[in-house]
């Protein structure tokens, strides 16, 4: 009689909540993937701006770093977000591979979701770009490449993964 008159909703509530924050505790996300966006900016100088799961740029830095970051802190993170980048994306043209530089902007754009970074570099086009950011941390992780030279649109689409890391830009 006693467990008829029970009011089970409050529990069934709890129980659901908890299979809810166990479920998520096992990856907060199940997509690994950043996306960006290559645009000619003028002659021969390009723009990169690319988005990244905050928890995954986090998780790749304290692994580098050896202690835990937050990103929260731009201005005392972006040379650190600057530094990964200049380690894991590399522009290169030419019949005998020559690295071109590219310049990351020290602070990005924040939120508890995704950040946006932005870097750039100067060279004419056909140039490869290779990109391996957050590979080492997943394996199956994307890097999706939308490239646009004019503003009429998208020219060039690639998926980055870890058994094709670069793309050719025409």
């Amino acid at each position: 009689m006693y467990f008829q008159s029970m009011n089970w909703k409050p529990l069934i509530h709890l129980l659901t909540a908890l299979l809810v924050v166990a479920g998520m505790s096992t990856d907060v996300h199940p997509l690994h993937l950043s996306s960006a966006t290559l645009v000619q900016a003028s002659k021969n100088h390009w723009v990169v701006k690319k988005t990244i799961f905050t928890d995954d740029l986090e998780d790749a830095l304290a692994r580098s770093k050896k202690e835990p970051i937050r990103l929260s802190a731009v201005t005392a993170n972006g040379s650190t977000v600057a530094d990964y980048l200049w380690g894991h994306i590399r522009v290169t043209q030419g019949k005998k591979p020559k690295t071109i530089p590219i310049r990351v902007t020290l602070s990005y754009a924040y939120s508890p979701e995704s950040i946006e970074v932005t870097y750039s570099f100067d060279a004419k086009p056909p140039f490869t770009l290779e990109d391996t950011s957050l590979m080492e941390l997943f394996d199956d992780h994307k890097n999706v490449y939308a490239v646009r030279k004019t503003a009429d649109g998208y020219s060039q689409h690639a998926l980055l993964h870890a058994d094709q890391t670069s793309f050719v830009i025409q």
